[in-house]
């Protein structure tokens, strides 16, 4: 109820600013006496570049039904009839279309004005004389999300504001205007307003829409006051983050590892390719590591830059993703015992120290020797796994693998304690 309340009262302020601020582009500035159901009238035009106006009667029965006058020097003299409105457009206006411009987030008035001779209640012409002009204006510009409606929404305002005497006024028409709404790429709530009075009052309001922040869409207001078409676009902003893994069960001892990155998304879902580059919190709970706790998205990218994750011991960790205004989001990530690589160290290691012990040419102490091979084997195996040392010129990503594990166990295993000794050399013992 608040919100509703709340909501009307800006609507109101809005309409109250549309009422005070438009400016015609045509005004009546003085009237003769009637001459018999006729009436003549001094016009001023704010564009005085403006040679001929054009006036048309919005009954098809009067006569003359459309005239066409010269101006000059930002004025001009017409004649109406007294009894029926009438319509002025500057010379051209009616006509001309151009690309659809932004949709006004001020209010914009038509070119054209609407004279409204009204009920003779005394000689004074001008007294009973009520010129509009029609006004449009959105609420917001570009559309900005509406999560009731689930689009991109903003309401157009329409109506017809009092020009020159007649400014500020609000009264009945004495014929409805009709403005008819097509759009193209955009939805509009109500196609057709019809307008019965003029001021604050007689105004309308629509709802126009587009379904994601990637479409845009034109509107055509099409009156008997002319024609204008209006580019509709949206402004998104953040409205999640989708946190994406490479894998979600990794090898644990820190053997495993796995990339993790993140994707923004706009309010309706899709990918967002922001304008601007942002950099987003990382938090972790329980074993691993984090090779950065920042992950960074670049302008125009809808995913971030990717950052390692190292697993533990055994069990989870979750990952979490946090940036301002928008819910923190979570991934976990579970490690394993990678007996895969297990069996392939020791069969690596049998291999190896086998072909060691065959190769020797003694025998005495062959039992400590083979012990001495397997278990330094072993040793360096995992130590090259988890990159404490190098025993074999592998890629990373192959020393992860079954077959990997298995060359550089056999070669560890095959070289045994000369190597154990070559990459942590022991101290020399002191001369007696």
């Amino acid at each position: 109820m608040l919100e509703r309340w709340t909501w009307g009262f800006g609507m109101g302020a809005v309409l109250l600013a549309l009422s005070a601020r438009a400016v015609a582009m045509v005004e009546v500035t003085q009237a003769a006496p009637m001459t018999g159901d006729r009436l003549q009238l001094d016009l001023k035009l704010q564009d005085r570049s403006v040679k001929q106006v054009t006036v048309k009667s919005r009954d098809e029965k009067a006569a003359p039904d459309e005239q066409r006058v010269k101006a000059s020097g930002g004025h001009s003299q017409i004649v109406v009839s007294a009894a029926e409105p009438s319509v002025v457009f500057p010379s051209g206006a009616a006509e001309v279309k151009g690309p659809p411009k932004p949709l006004p987030a001020k209010e914009q008035s038509f070119e054209a004005l609407l004279i409204e001779p009204g009920p003779q209640a005394s000689g004074d012409a001008l007294d009973a004389l009520r010129q509009w002009v029609l006004v449009v204006r959105a609420l917001n510009t570009p559309l900005r999300w509406d999560g009731e409606h689930a689009a991109y929404t903003t309401e157009l305002i329409v109506g017809l504001q009092g020009a020159g005497a007649s400014r500020g006024m609000s009264a009945e028409l004495s014929k409805p205007i009709v403005v008819q709404l097509m759009t193209v790429g955009a939805k509009v709530a109500a196609a057709k307003l019809e307008l019965s009075h003029g001021g604050v009052a007689g105004f309308k309001t629509t709802l126009i829409s587009l379904p994601h922040h990637e479409a845009t869409g034109t509107v055509t207001a099409l009156t008997d006051l002319g024609e204008r078409a209006y580019q509709v676009v949206a402004e998104p902003s953040l409205g999640a983050l989708r946190l994406e893994l490479g894998n979600d069960s990794i090898a644990g001892f820190g053997v495993g590892t796995t990339q993790l990155s993140a994707v923004r998304l706009a309010e309706d879902g899709r990918e967002w390719f922001a304008p601007k580059a942002l950099d987003v919190t990382l938090r972790l709970t329980g074993r691993g590591s984090l090779e950065a706790e920042k992950l960074h998205f670049g302008k125009e990218q809808a995913r971030s830059a990717s950052v390692e994750f190292r697993s533990a011991f055994l069990g989870e960790s979750t990952v979490v993703v946090q940036a301002t205004g928008v819910a923190p989001e979570k991934a976990v990530v579970r490690f394993g015992v990678p007996w895969s690589l297990f069996v392939a160290i020791v069969l690596g290691v049998g291999l190896g120290a086998g072909i060691r012990e065959l190769r020797a040419k003694r025998r005495r102490g062959f039992h400590r020797e083979l012990v001495v091979n397997v278990l330094s084997g072993l040793l360096l195996s995992v130590a090259s796994l988890i990159g404490v040392a190098t025993v074999v010129a592998l890629p990373s990503t192959a020393l992860l693998t079954e077959a990997g594990c298995f060359v550089v166990a056999a070669v560890a295993a095959y070289l045994g304690s000369d190597l154990v000794e070559r990459l942590w050399p022991s101290s020399q013992k002191p001369a007696t």
